[in-house]
């Protein structure tokens, strides 16, 4: 069941809520993934005085280790950027129906007069 306002919008605050959970979660467990990956560190070519594998692509693993730190800040970045955005429309949907509520409590009183 949904709120009704102005216009015929429908506001069903359970789906809202539903849609918040589900980005929360998304953001779980993509700060899950982000933190495997910054976790396993990729050789850039020398380990110590031993070469590692690839040896010969030195220029090239240290291109794929900046892509995959880059790749890292990103998902960081978007995880903080989606709970923020998940946590106001969870306010403001709660904020939105009550308010909604108050005024159509309001304007029946003023009908019944």
């Amino acid at each position: 069941m949904g709120t009704t306002v102005s216009g015929g919008v429908v506001v069903k605050p359970e789906a809202i809520t539903q849609s918040v959970a589900g980005l929360q979660t998304a953001v779980t467990e993509v700060r899950k993934a982000a933190k495997a990956v910054d976790a396993n560190s990729w050789g850039d070519g020398m380990n110590g005085a031993d070469y590692e594998a690839g040896r010969a692509y030195l220029e090239q693993g240290k291109r794929i280790a900046a892509g995959l730190d880059r790749t890292v800040t990103w998902l960081k970045v978007w995880t903080t950027a989606a709970e923020a955005v998940a946590g106001a429309i969870g306010k403001a949907t709660v904020e939105y129906t009550d308010v909604d509520g108050k005024n159509a409590r309001d304007l029946n009183q003023v009908a019944a007069k």
